[in-house]
Parts: structure tokens; sequence; C-alpha cells
């Protein structure tokens, strides 16, 4: 509702370099009133000496500057307003949660393309049927015999959701030609009409006819029920699901989403990487067909910005999709629910450093509606407000149908070296493998380090190859003969003379993936095997591929990074081994722990899905770690009650709210001027105010050419860090140069 008796629009324009300003108040233009303009419409405005594209966010009745000085309108771009009030107010909240400009999540909220004038559709011919559902099967009863062609083309129309089908898609659906459609048309049954067409990415899977089991046991019913509660009551509340792996957390999602359509409303469902959970999106697709929209990094930017449009048009009423999926312009919304709630694909790595689990939350406060954060290994913020009941805690303690959770044996490594073996693999893995390929079943080995060796060292000198633009050893890829950096994409090829002192006595170290792809090719010749990672899945619908021919029975080992680790459902799989785990423990990050907890309980939980037995062998040199303890005894609540012990002690999330101010130059002298006079800034305003450590080097000390430092900020709570931080920002900005970028990460998840 407008107020009339506001006289002012703010406007947030798009001029990226403003940073944290925020609007800007405008006068209508002057043949409009105030009343002619809504939240969330684009406009044309004056600005300095250009005329630029804004968002009207509110209306004002006073400003403080003179009101000959205030600007009019130059039009409006479009008279239906791109986003809703929720979600402009989402917006809005999350760049002050998270300390950064209006701007940038409005721009990330939109596809590329979309001004608010409707875009450059490419408009088609269709065909609409004359007749209603009933009439149009007696048709087809009458002429079936004689014009079989022509009945299947009717035959698409009963079954479709839509009054008018493009004509390419009619002739494919019917196996005929256009001339039957122009035979129908002569004969008055269906009548041609230009129709706009949707690219669409396609999530139909050859080799997986089967349908998911949705019926409920009393686990998953129970779940259903609490949440749905939340649904009937328009209840805003914050369930965390806790179920195993396997444990069926798609089917209650399922059941929550048919629930809200069927009322009336729609659903957003979030998913880490989509591309790696084709099955899952393909299952949606089957059953609720052209209601779903999906929405990722990998379409192209016409699927992407026509998906964005069926969503903003009201023609898709479920929305699947990754991180920024949690902005989609659902008109009426029900649910949200994020699966793999733990997944650090949800927070944004660059400005703005949003988290969609966070926007999620704020979204559905926004709209009265439960939110719903799915994993078998949540977060330890989530697992923390879980308990603190601040989020309502559902369990599913068991597999779904008759499934059981894998056998776990941790191998000693130590153990291997004193027997003399100093390969990859164990003797206990190896002989297990060799037993499951007998039985026609399929293994799955997991390394999260790509590449042939981890780095190339000379022997004479002692120095590796490192990344001329990063403090980082080059990863040595041996198909291609190539050293490559895995952060900037630096390559060269390998030398055969050592750069530091000429020696030829140069030598590869650490295993990746495609080490382990080799070994295991040369120990099981026999058998047909598959690598995933990175280097494997670049070209469109990769991945699609590699998992239908494991599911198909095309693969007898798969080996892959983290990207096999979660989300897939194959049922002969009933082998996983994990290799190099103390890699994971070991990197220098507070997070380390829990997230090699996570990842090994996620790929531990791709075994023995089906009918048949799983095992699961981590090999690791020190097992008594009580992460991995926690994973050989599947009991998360001791890892947990650990992990926030530690964590407790160290004030470290969820304990406090963390800020990471990151710094970066190219030379490090202009950091180190700035981070000495940004400390004693600290030291003399807020001592004892908050606890902060460094400024020091960040873990990766240089990158992509820029030298890194970084302060790490800890606040007792939020209304702390709202208070402190624009005011240290605000120092920030005065001492910086332009040669010099800072970056201000609220509730970072990575400290490298």
């Amino acid at each position: 509702m407008i107020d009339i008796n506001k006289n002012y629009i703010d406007i947030i324009v798009d001029v990226p370099h403003l940073g944290d300003r925020g609007a800007f108040s405008y006068l209508p233009e002057k043949e409009k009133g105030i009343v002619d303009y809504k939240p969330g419409q684009s406009v044309r405005v004056p600005f300095g000496r250009k005329k630029v594209t804004g968002y009207i966010v509110g209306f004002s009745k006073e400003i403080d500057i003179d009101e000959d000085k205030v600007k009019r309108i130059d039009k409006i771009i479009n008279p239906r307003p791109l986003f809703t009030e929720e979600l402009l107010e989402t917006l809005r909240l999350l760049a002050d949660y998270y300390s950064t400009s209006y701007l940038s999540l409005i721009r990330t909220a939109l596809p590329a393309g979309v001004d608010g004038s409707g875009g450059a559709y490419k408009k088609v011919i269709g065909y609409k049927s004359l007749f209603q559902n009933g009439e149009l099967i007696n048709k087809i009863d009458e002429i079936e015999g004689r014009a079989p062609a022509q009945a299947r083309i009717l035959k698409v129309f009963v079954d479709s959701d839509f009054e008018v089908i493009e004509a390419t898609e009619l002739v494919e659906r019917a196996s005929t030609s256009r001339n039957v459609l122009y035979s129908l048309e002569d004969k008055g049954l269906i009548e041609r009409e230009e129709v706009i067409n949707r690219r669409r990415p396609e999530y139909k899977i050859a080799g997986r006819d089967e349908k998911v089991d949705f019926e409920l046991n009393s686990e998953q019913a129970q779940a259903f029920q609490d949440i749905s509660q939340s649904i009937d009551n328009r209840q805003n509340s914050v369930f965390l699901l806790h179920g195993v792996t396997g444990s069926g957390k798609t089917a209650v999602y399922f059941r929550l989403i048919e629930k809200v359509v069927k009322n009336g409303q729609g659903a957003i469902m979030l998913v880490p990487e989509i591309s790696l959970t084709p099955y899952m999106v393909d299952f949606f697709y089957s059953y609720f067909g052209n209601k779903v929209a999906v929405l990722h990094s990998r379409l192209s930017d016409g699927e992407r910005y026509d998906e964005w449009q069926r969503i903003y048009h009201g023609e898709a009423e479920i929305v699947i999709g990754a991180r920024s999926a949690i902005f989609a312009p659902l008109n009426n919304p029900g649910i949200i629910i994020i699966d793999e709630e733990h997944e650090n694909s949800y927070k944004q790595g660059t400005n703005p450093y949003y988290h969609a689990r966070g926007a999620a939350v704020i979204r559905a406060r926004e709209n009265g509606i439960p939110v719903v954060l799915g994993s078998a290994t949540p977060s330890l913020e989530s697992y923390y407000f879980a308990m603190e009941e601040q989020y309502q805690y559902l369990t599913l303690k068991e597999r779904a149908g008759d499934g059981a959770m894998p056998d776990i044996d941790l191998i000693d490594m130590r153990g291997e070296i004193e027997a003399g073996n100093y390969g990859l693999l164990s003797n206990k893995l190896v002989d297990s493998i060799k037993q499951r390929l007998a039985n026609n079943e399929q293994v799955m080995l997991f390394l999260n380090r790509r590449g042939y060796a981890s780095f190339i060292l000379c022997q004479e000198c002692g120095e590796a190859i490192k990344c001329p633009s990063c403090d980082i050893t080059l990863t040595y890829h041996k198909g291609i003969n190539k050293l490559q950096c895995h952060y900037c994409d630096y390559h060269v090829h390998v030398p055969k003379k050592c750069p530091a002192c000429s020696s030829d006595l140069l030598q590869d170290f650490g295993s990746g993936t495609e080490r382990l792809e080799t070994v295991i090719k040369d120990k099981f010749p026999a058998a047909s095997v598959a690598r995933m990672d990175v280097d494997t899945t670049g070209k469109k619908n990769s991945h699609k591929e590699i998992l239908n021919k494991v599911d198909n029975g095309e693969i007898d080992i798969l080996v892959g990074t983290q990207m096999i680790a979660k989300g897939h459902d194959f049922h002969n799989i009933t082998l996983v081994g994990v290799l190099g785990t103390d890699l994971m423990l070991n990197l220098p990050d507070f997070r380390s722990s829990e997230r090699t907890f996570q990842l090994i309980t996620q790929v531990s939980g791709r075994a023995g899905r089906g009918k048949k037995k799983g095992q699961v062998y981590i090999q690791t040199y020190n097992p008594s770690h009580y992460a991995l303890q926690a994973v050989l005894s599947s009991d998360w609540n001791d890892f947990y009650e650990k992990e926030l012990e530690i964590r407790s002690k160290l004030f470290y999330p969820p304990f406090s709210r963390l800020v990471r101010i990151l710094f970066k130059a190219e030379t490090e002298g202009l950091i180190m001027k700035l981070v000495s006079e940004l400390k004693d800034f600290l030291e003399n305003k807020y001592d004892k105010e908050f606890y902060y450590l460094g400024p020091v080097e960040a873990a990766i000390s240089k990158l992509r050419g820029k030298y890194r430092w970084h302060i790490l900020c800890f606040f007792p709570g939020i209304k702390e860090r709202r208070r402190f931080l624009p005011d240290i920002k605000a120092k920030i900005y005065e001492l910086i140069s332009n040669k010099l970028d800072v970056s201000v990460d609220v509730d970072p998840i990575s400290m490298l």
C-alpha cells in the first residue's frame, strides 16, 4: 500500500562503486504521482551526468537535502515489480546482517539480461486444441484406426498441463512430422498460435526408469507431520532434519512440497551442486513436470533467464537450485528446504558474502513459513542452535526400506608401512576390492585431491616447483604432462631440470585421483574404471554420463573427489574406500575436523544403499582422532560434543560471531602499512570490547599475484558486531588506496 503522504521515492541506483551507500531520493516523473510507483520496480534515473537503472525500495516523507536539488525519475522501465516486497525486505536484511551493499544482493538476485524490459524472447509456432479433454478423447477414438499419427498428436494435448504446445515438441512427442499438424489444423481440431520459446535445461536421464519410493515410514511420517503443522498454521519455524545417509530425507521433502503445491503455494529447494545430484531433480520432474524450474550456475545465460521468467510469471511453482535460487521470484512460497545444509558451497565466496542458509531463514521469516535444514551431518552451528531450541530438531535414525548402515573399519597405515607396503592402497582394501568385483559388485574410492602428484621436488636442492602467482606448489597432471595451480589455473609443461639449480633429480610426491586411477587400472586390469573430478567433468552433462554408467553397471570402480561423496544413490556399490584422510584433518582451519567428519560420513553413506550389506575402509595414520572415532562408531553426538567443547574454549563459532577482514595487494608493503595503522586503531578504541587475532599472513599468503593478510574479529553476539563493525569498515576505507583490496566476510567459511 502506497502512502500518498510520502513524497519521495527511495531508489538503489545500479552504480557498483558506491559500495554500501544506501538509497537515493527521487521525485516522480512530472506527469506521474507517487501512487504510480511500487517497491521492486526498475526505473531509469539521472545520476551525475548519466542515466542509470535503479530499483525502488521504499518511500520517504522527509529528506536531508533541499527539495530543489532532488531529481525526477526519467521513466519506469517495467510497471510490474521485479521483486515482491518480502523479497526486497529479505535482501535489505541480508545486506544489514552481512554488512554488504544492498545493490550487490539485488544484482545477485537477478539473472543476466533482466532489466525489466521483458528481455529478448524467441517466439515460435505452437498449437492448441479446440476441444475439451472429454471431447478430445472421443475424437481420438474416431480417428485412431485410420490416422494413428494424428491420434498421437491429440493424445499429447490430453496428457499436457499446457493449453498451447510448441510445434516442435508436439512432433517429437508424437514421433511424426509437421504435415500431420497441418492436417489436424485443416480439420479444425487444432489451432495455430505464436508462443514464447522457453529455453529449458534437460533433466530426463536414461537408464533410470524406476520411481523413488515416497511412501513414508514411521520416522519420516512423524517428521512430515511436525513440519506440516507449521505449514497449516502459517508458522515460521526452522526445522533441523538430521537423518542418517539413506534415511529418506528426499521422500520427506517430496511430500512437503506436494502438500504446499496442493495448497496453492510454491516451494524452494536448495541443493549444494545440482549437476552432481541429477537423479533428485529427475524425480521431481517426473512427478511435477513443468511446475519445476531449475536455477544453477551451469545453465546457459539464456536457460537461466528463461527459467527465471517462468518463475516470475507464475509458470513454475517449484524452484530447485543452488545458492542463488533462494532469491527466485516466487510469488507465494509455502516452504523453503535446504538439502545438505552443512555444505560450504552455500556460502558465497566473493562479494556479497552471504550464506544461503541465512538467507533462507530470513526469507522464511518474512513470509511466515517453515524452513527445513536437512543433513546427515549438520553444521556445528545448526546443531548447536537446535540443542539451544532455536531450531526444532527432528531425527531419522534408520535407513529407509530394508537398507542397513555399512560396516566401517579404520586401517592404520603405519602398520602397512611396517609390513613393507608403501603403496596407496592397504592390503585389506585391495583384498576387499577383489572380493567385491568377483561378486559383480561395484566399488567407490574417494581421495579429495585431484591430479597425479601433489608436487614435484628437486632432490638436489630441496626446492618444490611453485606457482609464480600463488604461494602454492604446482600439482602434477601426468595425462597432459603439465604442472598446474588449482587456484589461478597457471600451468606449465613439466621441466626436465630444476628451475632453481638445474639438477635433473626431480621427483613427484603425494597422490591425487589421477594417480589413484592409474594404480587401480594396474592392479585390476579387467575392471572398468572411471574417474570423476574437475578434470574429467569439464564438458556439459559429463557428470550425468559418468553417473549413468555407474548406475547401469558399466563401471566397476569409481574413483573421485568430493563430487562422488554425496547425493548419489547407487544400489550396487557395496565397498567404499577413503584415502588421504589425514590431509583433510590437518588443514590450517578451525573447521577441518568438522569437515572431515562430515565428508567421510557422507562418502561412507554411499555404501550398501541397496539390499547388499556395505563396507567402508578408512585409511589413516591417526586412527585415534576423535573425528574418525566418531565416524567409526557412527556416534555423531559424541563428535559434536567434543567439537563444541573445543570451540567453546577457543571462543570460535557458534560461541562467537566471526568476521574475517582480508587484505590483498601486489606488494606486501602496502598491506603492512595499513594493517599496522588498523591494529593501532583497534587497540586504542576497542581494547577489551571484543577479541581479535592478527593481523597476520593468511594460510595461503599469496594468491593470483596478490599478497594476503587477515584479521579475525570475534564478537560476543550480533548486537556487538553491528555496533563495532561499521566503524571498523569506515576506518579501513579511510586508510586504503585503490591499489589495495579489502574484503569483509561475515560468518566466514574458509580460513585459508
